[in-house]
């Protein structure tokens, strides 16, 4: 655990931007998978944008051109994770499994600050938010493994060779 945490501090000191772009990535995809379930979001939220009255029903060319829009954008959001990881194993030149901090970041604070900001806890839409999450997950470990073998080459993992994560090591006290 000590020896991943410590390769985790590491790439996102040596990729310190490329590493901010993963975590925001890992931010929108849940809203890209909702959106993707319920086009009708997209509609409302183009409705807004626009300044417009925001319909209570809507048409299914409207629908379908939500579905399509959401499609699109998630297909785009799941581009460039593919390209900012396989830039971060460039910058970093050994292997890091990412996607337990996506699950960590997405799933536990993402449904904590959901829970916070309306000051209630539901056990089913916490459940309900999961799923997104999961989604996220999965999508990392995907394009996780493809950007690996593309930097890599197949199967070759190299590994982090610093110090592990401890006391008296960390990114505080470099």
């Amino acid at each position: 655990m000590g020896r991943w945490l410590g390769s985790v501090f590491e790439a996102a000191r040596l990729a310190k931007g490329i590493f901010a772009l993963i975590v925001a990535v890992w931010c929108v995809l849940p809203v890209m998978v909702e959106w993707v379930l319920h086009p009708s979001d997209v509609i409302r939220m183009v409705h807004y944008l626009e300044g417009e009255a925001i319909p209570l029903d809507f048409s299914g060319q409207e629908l379908w051109a939500g579905e399509f829009f959401a499609s699109v954008a998630f297909a785009m959001l799941g581009l460039l994770l593919l390209v900012a990881l396989t830039v971060l194993y460039r910058r970093t030149q050994f292997s890091v499994v990412l996607y337990p901090v996506a699950l960590l970041l997405v799933g536990v604070v993402g449904n904590g600050l959901w829970g916070y900001g309306f000051h209630f806890f539901d056990l089913a839409g916490t459940i309900v938010g999961l799923f997104p999450t999961a989604a996220t997950v999965i999508l990392q470990g995907l394009i996780e493994r493809q950007s690996q073998d593309f930097v890599f080459g197949p199967g070759v993992r190299p590994q982090f060779e610093g110090e592990a994560f401890g006391p008296g090591v960390g990114p505080w006290n470099s």
